[in-house]
């Protein structure tokens, strides 16, 4: 544990680099929820959230202060504590020493070590899963109400870490059929115990049901952004044979592709060391009648249909819930192993201890070379753990409060600035690929992140401003912009036209051709008459004689939730017009519709017309 906590915790704050989006919601909920005295059971917020985590963070951000240490310290203590979790699950099924190749594999493999670094709320689903299952075995051999109580708790409280768990109850049926076959004294024996085991879990995952029957789309909306969409890569099931081949082969022959969590395609176990959990699972299959040997298999089946169901098999993240199992067989492969030296051999105890610690040494130097001399130190990193936003956060929080600060980014409110700096949780955030937004005071200065480059549309606002940017090492992390003034905000046609009472449309720019295949560009020139909770967008189409759409083009850069009456913004708009042209007069509209609902709001003013706004054409 000890070896283990150096490889997660040393330079936690600087490997990897940056802080990613994910990380920093988390911290975001907790700021802005627990810290201030709520006890949320789940977090609709970013995609939804469990919320056990979060919990654990707490403490830390209060301690610590919105740092990226308060965020990843908890998941790399989760991370260790997975390693005397598997040691006794492994001396519990089969032996001490293969709980203690267990732990070996849980410490040192890169999977582990990788994940354990990041502070996402994943960590926490192995250990309480883990645990869950130790006094389920526990209670199945000795059929103690302690047992069956705690085992049912834990698995409810499993079931508040992350999203994979809602894949382990399907362990209960499988496991009750096993039993009814093999297994069916041990089976009658724990009728009662099974009573308790379901009381003790509908008591603690209670809440969570209470909460999930309020907003039914915290129980949907993620699974279905991540599930498998019907005909990727032909039939359903070719699908899911395709992404369970892929799946199977991250043990030893293929990783994930991506790298985000492992150096790409690198497998869990790389080359020779793959040997032992192989032999595992065959040890397992063979005396498979034993429920020891069983439920592993059980288990492992279960925790990698995340992944399998998911698009990006083999995906590490959401086969997390299969860490447990996957370390258990490694330890069995090399506990069968160890056990066979030690029985025809003297000293073979002897023998396999000097060799379990040096595959040890070996196993920590690989992990530790691989990670932060090879993987840590990939270009790609910086864009993929958002080190650019973490740069522009920091330098962000120094600008003056009475200072106006803009900021374009991709995510609007992105997370990694709010948690480091909570001078930006008062900024203008607008998407500098489809809009620009205007001072409100000046002085003032803008920061366009990498991920929305700045856009010759940008020019009505860099007319007088400085600008700079800041690319450490030639990797572009963002623009720096500032003005002593705020620049004219004058539209080269001018309208006279208002969506509802929420809009006005001042004036706008055109640019491009009528012809086909070509591309009309437009800025509208747009000026904020009251502030809205909703989404909003302002459609602008081109349509035929009879009204149907020729090219379209929805958007709004400038996010409708943070306006303030007053404000102004430019909005982009880009119509790819056709190969061919519909023969007649063509007409130019715009509009502003709910996001939500589609519900158009209403037009005035002298280009108004039929519940639109007449645009000129080139």
């Amino acid at each position: 544990m000890l070896t283990a906590g150096g490889l997660r915790i040393w330079k936690l704050n600087l490997f990897p680099a940056g802080l990613h989006f994910d990380e920093a919601a988390q911290g975001v909920l907790v700021q802005e929820h627990i810290l201030r005295g709520e006890t949320p059971v789940f977090f609709s917020a970013y995609t939804g959230h469990e919320a056990l985590f979060h919990y654990t963070q707490a403490p830390f951000v209060a301690l610590l202060g919105p740092t990226i240490l308060a965020l990843r310290l908890p998941a790399a203590l989760w991370s260790i504590a997975l390693i005397p979790v598997v040691f006794f699950l492994g001396g519990r099924f089969w032996s001490w020493k293969a709980g203690l190749l267990a732990a070996v594999a849980a410490a040192y493999s890169g999977w582990g070590v990788h994940v354990g670094r990041i502070g996402f709320r994943a960590n926490s689903l192995p250990v309480v899963s883990g645990v869950a299952m130790l006094f389920l075995y526990h209670a199945l051999q000795s059929g103690r109400r302690r047992d069956w109580l705690a085992s049912g708790a834990l698995f409810g409280l499993s079931l508040y870490t992350y999203l994979a768990v809602r894949m382990l109850p399907l362990a209960a049926p499988l496991l009750l059929v096993y039993l009814l076959i093999w297994h069916r004294a041990t089976c009658r024996r724990s009728l009662p115990g099974i009573a308790l085991f379901v009381l003790a879990l509908a008591c603690v995952s209670m809440p969570l049901a209470i909460h999930m029957l309020r907003v039914p789309s915290d129980l949907s909306d993620r699974l279905r952004q991540i599930g498998l969409p019907a005909g990727v890569g032909g039939s359903r099931l070719h699908t899911v044979l395709t992404q369970t081949w892929a799946t199977l082969l991250m043990f030893g022959v293929r990783g994930a592709r991506d790298g985000f969590f492992n150096l790409p395609f690198r497998p869990v176990f790389p080359g020779l060391a793959a040997l032992p959990f192989y032999a595992g699972v065959v040890v397992a299959v063979w005396r498979w009648r034993s429920l020891a040997h069983a439920l592993p298999l059980l288990w492992l089946g279960v925790m990698l249909l995340p992944t399998i169901l998911a698009v990006d098999a083999p995906h590490l993240l959401r086969a997390i819930g299969a860490m447990p199992p996957t370390f258990l067989l490694w330890g069995l492969g090399g506990g069968v192993a160890w056990e066979w030296l030690a029985r025809r051999w003297r000293a073979g105890l002897v023998a396999g201890s000097i060799v379990a610690a040096v595959i040890a040494g070996q196993w920590i130097y690989v992990t530790a070379h691989e990670y932060f001399d090879v993987w840590a130190r990939r270009p790609e990193l910086f864009y993929d753990y958002m080190q650019y936003a973490t740069d522009a956060a920091r330098e962000a929080e120094k600008i003056p409060p009475d200072q106006a600060l803009l900021i374009s980014e991709e995510y609007d409110r992105h997370a990694t600035y709010l948690f480091l700096a909570p001078r930006t949780r008062s900024a203008q955030w607008f998407d500098a690929r489809h809009a620009v937004a205007w001072p409100r005071t000046a002085p003032w200065t803008a920061f366009v992140s990498a991920t929305t480059p700045v856009p010759l549309d940008m020019q009505p606002l860099l007319a007088g401003a400085r600008g700079q940017p800041y690319a450490p090492d030639g990797l572009y992390a963002y623009m720096k912009l500032q003005g002593d003034t705020i620049p004219p905000f004058r539209p080269p046609t001018v309208l006279q036209a208002r969506f509802g009472d929420l809009l006005e449309l001042q004036g706008l720019s055109i640019s491009g051709s009528l012809k086909p295949r070509e591309t009309l560009h437009l800025q509208l020139y747009n000026r904020v008459l009251a502030g809205v909770d909703r989404e909003l967008r302002i459609f602008v189409h081109l349509e035929d004689a009879d009204g149907d759409i020729v090219a379209q083009q929805d958007a709004l850069g400038y996010p409708s939730h943070g306006w303030k009456p007053g404000d102004r913004f430019i909005s982009f708009h880009d119509l790819k017009l056709p190969d061919v042209l519909p023969a007649g007069k063509l007409h130019l509209i715009a509009g502003l519709y709910d996001a939500v609902t589609g519900r158009r709001y209403p037009v005035h003013g002298t280009a108004a017309q039929g519940g639109f706004i007449n645009l000129p054409l080139p």
